[in-house]
């Protein structure tokens, strides 16, 4: 049996997996905004949002922005104990976001 304090020490966190953790919110944040700017002609690919977006604009973006920061949070207090494993998902993370930005911003580049 894996105990909390076993998981989550005093230690500071490692300034790599907070550069990585604050890419991964601030390009959450990019992919939402680019989101509602194409869908006044586009169509949302993802189910989810897909419903979030029938909300008013500010909705998607506090969902968006505030559960990739928990998630951050998670995995930032993982790290104490699974350092390796969270900068791998973070930096696949980060990758994957940023594949999709350029997505997004290539998508608006073309609308124009």
């Amino acid at each position: 049996e894996v105990k909390m304090e076993q998981v989550v020490s005093q230690r500071p966190i490692k300034p790599t997996l907070a550069y990585l953790a604050w890419a991964f919110v601030f390009l959450n944040t990019i992919d939402i905004l680019s989101t509602l700017v194409i869908m006044r002609n586009g169509v949302e690919l993802n189910p989810i949002i897909a419903l979030l977006l029938k909300q008013p604009f500010y909705v998607p973006i506090m969902v968006k922005v505030l559960g990739s920061a928990a998630g951050v949070c998670i995995l930032l207090a993982l790290s104490k104990k699974y350092e390796a494993t969270v900068f791998r998902t973070l930096f696949g993370l980060v990758l994957g976001m940023g594949f999709i930005c350029t997505f997004n911003l290539v998508g608006l580049m073309m609308a124009r």
